[in-house]
Order: structure tokens, then sequence, then C-alpha cells
């Protein structure tokens, strides 16, 4: 609208003026005649018209008998030409400022009544009168009624099909039908699209207006609606927000939604009370099914500058590195040990929190913010499994394979009596005569041999005659069994510890002639004994691979407590790879000895055929092997325990 009439109508005061002066004009100078009624309603003036045409009707404004001889108006305010017209016309008119637009028409010869009732309705205007005074303006027309929304409920089940229905209207339309308790959040405005049919009504109303960016929470038996369908940080709008509880179960379901939204759709959902310090930004982007509250908000705040601590039922929310947030949890451990549990938790969590060993509880107490709690103790479920436990049998044998030859033929003249054993002939020969003896079988000699005299023994002389050969087998088998834990060495030792007597001579001189010395006695210890080390690990295939480590360290003569003994020693090292149940042999070292010992007499005893005769001969042969069986057998559990009443009962 132009800010100066004048100029802006120039052309409206022109006809205007022009009319006045026209003495076709009839003006009527007394008074309007009196009308029927005071009030006249826009509908019953517009109706009136008959058409297009611009004949008299029964509504009148003005007097009836204003002709206008000419009238032309282009893309004139309405409200300007209506003034026009009044002053032109010294009319009793008041023209509402709810009058607006422009007007564009030519009319010749009509009346101005007429003319007035034709702009009242070719813009919907009405009027209405208040004694001599006529009022233009353009009313409130209500809308036409909108169509029922298709919502059923019955039976605590409720059905929606509707599109871009008005939140208000639906839940207007709702609570008539179910008669709840529903109240819609200040600022909540937009408009609900959804299908569903004969859901339970919580769920029902949760799922369309969750679709829609809205919330749907209940506080006791009131049932609250919140708006969500905000823009969100980089502009990315929040399409989709679902947060419920039940019983200590939490289950949400958000896209782009602000975390500080978060925070209070659960305190209202699930009842808490959720202290907030600061102004908390970010937005998230989560799907969590039925978890612990602890662990939903540890899982939305990771990440993120913020943590909470838990006192009670009072959630606080702010600043990781405040000390305030700071809580400490013991965790206990199951299946491992908390010895140097520190150094297998990773750098960048063990930045975060404080760890301390507690002993007494196999666990540890971690110090910190709770989101970092949360991320070490789902770092030691990973690590927190039972290990796998080998059983080792191991049958060891120690085969030694003895063969003893002695042929000895011995004379001596002991110049007295002399004791001799006792004849043997079976299984060995030990036969011993005396020079008297002797005789005896040498005159019986002679006599088969006609021989007047062959030789006489004298009486202290003695021969002695021994023949003998042995065989020995020694099996010497030990069966231990040892278990270790995957990654972890174990090792068993039998046997025995020797000692014997070690005497040592210091000499110190006294003076320049004489010298003095000290003697003096020690124990020296030696062991021998049978060691077997083992250390498994178990692959992800069920495999074993075996570091094995067996050891024999045996004396090779009889001890003597005044001799250091000799140990004959045996060690064997391995790696193999084995199955649960299957069962290898190391081994093999096999030993052979053989001593032969020839005492005889001087040319006599090189004589060929008989020159054994006048030989004595000793000879040993030894044959040794050691073998290991070894079997693994894998447990993770109770499954490799014994019935200790068993074993004893048969060990009786």
């Amino acid at each position: 609208m132009c800010k100066h009439w004048h100029s802006c109508n120039i052309l409206v005061y022109f006809h205007i003026i022009f009319l006045a002066i026209m003495p076709a004009i009839s003006r009527s100078q007394g008074p309007l005649p009196p009308l029927k009624s005071d009030t006249i309603t826009a509908n019953a003036d517009i109706d009136s018209l008959n058409g297009d045409s611009l004949a008299p009707v029964n509504a009148r404004i003005v007097d009836t008998n204003i002709i206008i001889p000419s009238l032309d108006f282009s893309g004139v305010n309405l409200g300007d030409a209506l003034t026009a017209l009044i002053r032109a016309y010294q009319l009793s008119m008041y023209i509402d400022t709810s009058v607006t637009g422009t007007i564009s028409m030519r009319i010749d010869n009509v009346s101005l009544n007429d003319g007035l009732l034709f702009i009242i309705r070719e813009y919907k205007l009405a009027w209405e009168r208040t004694g001599n005074i006529v009022k233009i303006f353009k009313p409130n027309i209500p809308p036409p009624p909108l169509p029922p929304l298709d919502i059923k409920y019955d039976k605590g089940n409720i059905s929606f099909d509707v599109i871009g229905a008005d939140l208000p209207r639906f839940i207007e339309t709702v609570i008539n039908l179910t008669g709840k308790n529903i109240i819609i959040d200040e600022g909540a405005r937009g408009s609900v699209t959804g299908h569903l049919v004969d859901m339970e009504f919580e769920k029902g109303m949760k799922a369309i207006l969750g679709s829609s960016g809205f919330t749907f929470s209940r506080i006791e038996d009131i049932y609250h609606v919140g708006y969500l369908e905000k823009a969100g940080e980089q502009g990315k709008k929040v399409s989709r927000y679902s947060v419920s509880c039940q019983g200590d179960s939490v289950s949400i379901d958000v896209r782009n939604a602000p975390i500080a939204d978060i925070l209070t759709t659960l305190s209202d959902e699930c009842h808490l009370s959720i202290i907030v310090y600061g102004k908390i930004e970010g937005t998230i982007t989560a799907n969590y099914k039925n978890q612990p509250l602890s662990e939903v908000l540890g899982f939305i705040l990771r990440g993120t500058p913020y943590s909470f601590k838990q006192d009670g039922n009072i959630y606080f929310v702010g600043d990781k590195n405040s000390e305030n947030l700071f809580t400490s949890k013991l965790i206990r451990l199951k299946h491992i040990s908390n010895v140097n549990i520190q150094d297998l938790i990773p750098a960048t969590l063990a930045k975060q929190v404080s760890v301390k060993a507690v002993l007494e509880q196999n666990g540890i107490i971690i110090t910190g913010p709770s989101t970092s709690i949360l991320e070490v103790e789902r770092f030691l479920k990973e690590i927190d499994v039972p290990p796998a436990q080998v059983l080792f049998d191991a049958v060891v044998v120690d085969y030694n394979l003895t063969n003893i030859k002695d042929f000895n033929l011995t004379a001596n003249n002991t110049g007295l009596k002399t004791t001799l054993p006792d004849h043997v002939y079976y299984p060995n020969i030990d036969y011993s005569a005396t020079g008297d003896n002797l005789n005896v079988h040498l005159n019986d000699i002679s006599d088969f041999l006609n021989i007047s005299n062959i030789g006489h023994l004298s009486g202290d002389f003695y021969m002695r005659l021994q023949i003998m050969e042995q065989d020995g087998i020694a099996n010497i088998r030990s069966r231990p069994q040892i278990a270790a834990l995957n990654g972890h060495a174990a090792s068993i030792k039998i046997g025995t510890s020797q000692y014997y007597l070690l005497e040592s001579k210091t000499i110190y001189p006294s003076d320049q002639t004489n010298v003095s010395t000290q003697t003096s006695q020690r124990f020296e210890v030696i062991d021998a004994d049978m060691s077997l080390e083992v250390t498994p690990w178990v692959t992800e295939s069920g495999e074993i691979i075996v570091d094995i480590k067996p050891e024999f360290n045996t004396p090779a003569s009889v001890l003597n407590p005044d001799v250091p003994p000799t140990i004959s020693r045996r060690v064997l090292k391995s790696t193999v790879r084995l199955r649960d149940g299957e069962t290898i042999v190391l081994g093999g070292m096999i030993q052979n000895q053989d001593n032969t010992t020839i005492k005889k007499f001087p040319l006599l005893g090189d004589l060929p055929l008989i020159g054994w005769i006048f030989q004595n001969r000793h000879s040993n042969r030894v044959k040794s092997e050691l073998m290991v069986y070894l079997t693994p057998h894998i447990y993770y559990g109770s499954e490799g325990s014994i019935d200790i009443k068993k074993i004893l009962k048969q060990k009786e």
C-alpha cells in the first residue's frame, strides 16, 4: 500500500471529481430511508446477488438512488478505493484493516449500492450496520470440517491408518477413544503418519509417534508426548528415536539423536534421577536391546569427553576428567590369576585408570571414570576364560641287559691248612680241592695209565675252578603324571642325593726346617635322579605343542661314601606336536658296553687249543636303552579330576 494516498490515487480522484460535477448525478439530499434490519450478515448479502447481474436486489447498504455514471479502477488498493468512494459520496462507513488486496474494475451507470455489493461479493467481504454506520470487513470463514481420523481402540489394543495427521488432533482423537490422560509437551508440533493394526496401546503409540519424530513416555498414569524432530549437529536431522525401559533393562534405537535429549528421556522413561554437570554436546546413533542401564550409559558416553557415576539411585554425568565423577570397582577374576594382570591391560586404557591387585580376592581394584572402568571390565571378560590344562601321562623305561662270563682256574700253596668253600655244581661250577685230594686222583690216573708215579702234591697245596655265565635284565620303569596350564612349564624330579666325604690337606710352613699339615673334611653331595619338564601350548585347532625335556642321572657303579661316584647322564630335549590322547615315543638312546679281562700263565696261556686251560677270563657285556612314552590329555574344567577314595582303595 502506498504511503501517500494522493500520489497513488490520482486517477480515482479524477473520476470521483468528475462524477461530483456531472449534472446527471442524482443525489438524495435527505437522510436514507430506514432499513428493515440494523445488521446484515455477509453471507446473506452475497447470496442475495443473482449471478453476474447488477440489477437492484433487496440488500441495501446505501441509498439505491445514488448512481455512478462511470467508474474506472486499475490496480488500486481495495481499501483506498473504498475510502475514496466514502469521501466522494460522504458516506457514514468504516473500512476495517482486514480489507486488503487490489481492485481493477470499470462500471457505467450503476447504483452505488450495487457497486458496493459487487465488490463485497467478489472479494469475499462482509458488512454490517450499527445505527447509520456501515462496517465493511473480511470475515473469518471457518474451514470445512475434516474427515475423522481412522483410529480404532478395542480391549487395550489400538489400530492406526493416518497420513499427515496433525499431532494435537491425533492425540485428541486417541484421548476420546481410550479415555487415557495424555499431555503434549510445550513446543511439540508436527504431523503423524503410520499404519498399525491391533497393537498393545503403549507399544503402538511408541511405534507410530517414534517413527514420526516424537517420544511417548509414561509417568504413573499420565502419558507424555515429546518433540524430537529437531536438527542435530552439522544439520543432521533426528529421523529415529525410541527409548524404553523394562525393569532393569533399557532398549534404545536412535539416529543422530542429541546425547542430552537421550539422558532426559532415560530419566523420564526409567524414572531415574540424573544430574548433569555443564552442557552435554554431541549426537549418537545407537541400537541396543535389553541392556543394563550402566552399560547403556557407558555405551552412550563412550568416545566422548563425558562420564558418569552412580551413587545409590542417582546418576551424575559430566566431564570424565573431573575427580568428583571417579569411582572404584573390585573386579574378581574367575579363571586367571591377578598376578601381573596390570601388564595385560592395553596402555591406552591403563592411562585412564588406576589398577591395583588384591591377592586375597584374586581380583583387581580399578579407580577412574566409569566409562573407562567399563572398558577395562569388558577387556578382562575377553581374557578371563577357562585356560586349557594339559595332563601328561609319561611312561619312562630304562632297559639294561647284562651278560657276564667267568672262567677262573687258580692254584696256590698257602703254607698252611685253609678252609675251602663247599663244592657248587649248578647253576655255576665252583670246585676246589687240596693237595691230598688231588694226590688221590693222581694215583687213580697212574693206575689207569699203568704208570708207576705221575707226581705228588704237598698237603698245603690247593686248586679252585670257577665257571659261571650270568645274564641280567634290569627294567627301570617310572610312570610320572604331571599337569600344566596352557603356556606354563611344569616339572617333576625323583631321585636320591648321594653324600661322599672329601678330605683335603693344607701345608703350612712353621719354620725353616719344619712344616705343619692341617687336614679338613667336608661332605659333598651329588644327585642321582630322574626329572621331566614339559611346557604345553594348546592351539585353536585342539593340537598341543609341547616342549619336553627328560633327564636321567644314574650312578655308573655301586655308591661308595669314600669315593665320588660316577654319574651316567642322559638328557633329551624336543618340541613335538600332538593331538589330545595321542602317544608319542621319544628315546632310542642305546648304549652298548663290552668289557673282557684275561689273566693267563705266560707262554702256556697262549698255546693253541689248550691255552684256555691256563687262562682266567672275565667278560661283561652291558646294553642299555632309554624310552619315553608321552600322552597328553586336555581339560578345561573338572573333567580331569579323580576319585580319591577309589585310588586309595586300589592301593590297599
